[in-house]
């Protein structure tokens, strides 16, 4: 999740660009996606803690048609039902979030941003995500330590490529991400 206050760039979460997005410094925050344990069956699965979601988005105090940027998932061949049922949950969490709190969604393929990036393909990991995050910057370096970081980076990749399309301004034919619906 990434946003950015309308028509200025002062950063209240995720990436913002100053000078309205035409160059400037970056800045970014990250915040930890809220969740709470749930039982699912005879096990305790997380699930992203709706109310949670909202008061961080509250916090933000983020005017309407505020961008916020989030990643669509997809099915992972690999991954289990339950797995794609989790990714599917959070992601109609945030969409739901976000949508009520007037936020101008648009959603982004995880292949579109990191190939508009440079992090696609298989040569690339996690921790490259988090040493181009925190080289991008700096001020999360100690955000994003960790391995188990990469998420943070992620988002705050997404902002990057997000807000550079909305500066760029596709022609209507290309092959971008648009607008959620």
């Amino acid at each position: 999740l990434c946003v950015r206050r309308r028509p200025h760039s002062e950063p209240i979460g995720g990436s913002t660009r100053g000078g309205g997005g035409t160059g400037g410094a970056l800045t970014a925050a990250v915040y930890d996606t809220p969740v709470v344990r749930v039982r699912y069956g005879k096990s305790m699965r997380r699930r992203h803690d709706a109310r949670a979601i909202a008061e961080l988005l509250s916090g933000l105090q983020a005017s309407p048609g505020s961008l916020a940027f989030l990643e669509q998932p997809g099915p992972m061949p690999r991954n289990g039902s339950i797995s794609l049922f989790g990714s599917g949950y959070g992601f109609g969490v945030w969409m739901g979030a976000l949508a009520a709190m007037g936020f101008d969604v648009h959603t982004v393929r995880p292949a579109a941003w990191k190939k508009g990036l440079g992090l696609a393909g298989k040569k690339y990991t996690k921790d490259d995500s988090r040493f181009t995050a925190a080289a991008t910057f700096p001020a999360l370096e100690d955000d994003l330590k960790r391995k188990k970081d990469h998420g943070r980076a992620e988002a705050a990749l997404i902002a990057v490529y997000g807000l550079d399309l909305t500066v760029r301004k596709p022609e209507p034919d290309a092959d971008e991400d648009r607008p959620a619906e």
